[in-house]
């Protein structure tokens, strides 16, 4: 069992997507009409925490901790 870590955006923003993909070291997947940032590699969740860390507010700094 391992943990995963995805976010999904429009297709216009492949830009965006590509330059969350180099940050984080996960994997950029471009569908027809939307674009992923996919990571589930033990080794790559770490970094995504400690570039998450403190950073959300709200429900979404919930979610994130739990």
């Amino acid at each position: 069992m391992n943990h995963a870590f995805e976010i999904t955006q429009k297709l216009s923003e492949r830009e965006v997507m590509v330059g969350i993909g180099l940050v984080l070291n996960s994997t950029v997947i471009t569908k027809k009409t939307y674009i992923t940032v996919k990571s589930d590699s033990a080794a790559s969740i770490p970094n995504i925490i400690n570039y998450f860390f403190n950073t959300m507010k709200g429900m979404k700094s919930l979610e994130y901790r739990i």
